[in-house]
């Protein structure tokens, strides 16, 4: 059965070449496409897994308004950093960049 439908898939594509050609390259993106959208996904989901405490990381955002524009920073002032150490007791440690950490003992 399998054999019939290979046989007579090869006839169609050699009797349209520029359309067989086509589907082909379709699939192909289709498929490449889908697999890079994967890779995307699952890297973002995996990203700062290897942490032992990875649940209890937050990352604050600041978040400034002007009439007709709204910004989302990544960062904060570095005021506002030990703003928050001083009135969250439950913090640990917090960083205001890779380099610098702030510890409350």
């Amino acid at each position: 059965m399998f054999r019939n439908y290979f046989t007579v898939a090869l006839r169609n594509f050699q009797g349209n070449k520029i359309f067989s050609l086509i589907n082909i390259a379709g699939v192909a993106i289709g498929i490449s496409a889908s697999l890079v959208i994967y890779l995307i996904v699952q890297h973002e989901f995996n990203f700062d897994k290897f942490h032992k405490d990875g649940d209890r990381i937050y990352r604050v955002v600041s978040k400034i308004e002007f009439p007709d524009l709204t910004i989302h920073n990544s960062g904060v002032l570095v005021s506002t950093l030990a703003m928050l150490i001083l009135s969250i007791r439950t913090i640990k440690s917090a960083t205001e960049n890779p380099v610098k950490s702030l510890r409350t003992e």
